[in-house]
């Protein structure tokens, strides 16, 4: 069975409480109740403590955003409750505003600072291409999107699209680079280095800009490597924590559903069902381990009063490289995590929940209960819970 409704509830006032910032319209890793308490733009342009902003509260908006929109539509559908909507223009205005303030064509920054609504750092990853892109479509495709937004939605998704088509050549290694044009750590979109979750990201962007804009070149763009992304997004693997899936089944949803051929629909969808029984057949080893899981602290206001440590990294060469350590397990962060993005991704593709997820879910729900905990696991609850309500 689902946690109480009452939590729930609370869980999604929390969430707006503390983790959505008035200003930007963003959902932060840290309570936004200081701005103190996040990197300045100074500290921002010369990348400390490091270019994807690790441990500032800054590095995963588009993740959270584009997951949430997912949750305020779901619910908005089921409920018709009207904050729901609201809350989703909110959240599209976010992504959007994000998106806009890149200086880089296309440029998804993983989130902008609060203080001034336009400092970001360099380095984003696909993911959060991936849910800035799967949330944008998911309002694009509902009732809700006015004509303007639409046309905003489009500018940003095609954007997007172009900088996929400039920056991933062989040269650069199928890789989208940083804002500033150097490496980056995880934003190679193509070629043989990438998991099989990940083939179906770029087709995702071409297919998306394709259907905002109705530019048939985009189309095109997506015929070049449709089968083989397909190819290789099978065998499933192993993966460190399920939003790997989550992710690559969003992927696939804007993929099917933007997809024109019916055969390749079909394609799709039994794809998403691969998907769906294989997380779901994760169901009793994450149960195990999630059992020796304490519940989560809330995060920290002030990334300052963590402790850091340098990890130099080639790809960044001598830019700034300090990450947390100590305090925070992000292992632990992700496996609680992993509850809900298996229902997510058996409710993406329509397959039925078994019970044994379900009591997962709320076992690993146990974890953030909200009388005790602030931070944005609770967006990945939210999303599964209005999913399958």
């Amino acid at each position: 069975m689902l946690p109480k409704e009452q939590d729930v509830l609370q869980s999604w006032d929390h969430l707006i409480l503390y983790s959505l910032h008035e200003k930007t319209d963003l959902l932060y890793g840290h309570t936004v109740g200081d701005e103190k308490a996040f990197p300045t733009a100074a500290e921002i342009a010369a990348y400390r403590p490091n270019p994807c902003g690790y441990g500032t509260g800054l590095d995963d908006s588009m993740i959270d955003g584009g997951t949430m929109l997912d949750a305020c539509l779901c619910r908005y559908e089921r409920e018709g409750f009207e904050e729901a909507a609201t809350l989703a223009k909110r959240l599209a205005r976010g992504l959007l505003r994000c998106a806009q303030a890149a200086k880089s064509e296309g440029f998804i920054p993983r989130s902008l600072s609060p203080l001034d609504g336009k400092s970001h750092y360099p380095d984003s990853s696909r993911d959060q291409y991936t849910m800035l892109v799967f949330g944008l479509y998911r309002y694009l495709r509902s009732s809700l999107c006015t004509a303007w937004e639409a046309a905003e939605i489009a500018t940003v998704l095609v954007g997007v699209a172009r900088r996929c088509e400039k920056n991933l050549t062989a040269d650069n290694g199928y890789d989208l680079l940083r804002e500033d044009g150097g490496p980056s750590l995880y934003t190679t979109m193509w070629g043989t280095g990438l998991g099989n979750h990940e083939y179906c990201r770029l087709p995702m962007i071409y297919l998306a800009a394709w259907r905002a804009s109705g530019d048939d070149h985009w189309l095109y763009a997506y015929h070049t490597i449709r089968d083989e992304a397909l190819t290789h997004a099978l065998p499933m693997s192993s993966y460190w924590h399920l939003y790997a899936l989550q992710q690559m089944q969003c992927a696939l949803w804007v993929c099917r559903d933007a997809e024109p051929e019916e055969a390749y629909k079909e394609r799709y969808t039994a794809l998403m069902k691969t998907v769906a029984d294989y997380a779901l057949e994760r169901v009793e080893e994450t149960a195990r381990a999630i059992e020796r899981v304490s519940p989560l602290p809330s995060q920290t206001v002030d990334y300052r009063a963590l402790r850091w440590e340098e990890r130099p990294n080639k790809t960044w060469g001598d830019l700034p490289s300090f990450y947390p350590c100590g305090s925070n397990n992000t292992d632990d962060f992700y496996l609680v995590q992993d509850a809900p993005n298996i229902l997510i991704v058996a409710s993406l593709a329509s397959t039925p929940v078994t019970k044994e997820a379900l009591a997962l879910f709320a076992r690993a729900y146990e974890k953030i209960l909200p009388d005790r905990y602030r931070g944005t696991a609770a967006v990945h609850f939210l999303a599964a819970y209005y999913r399958n309500k």
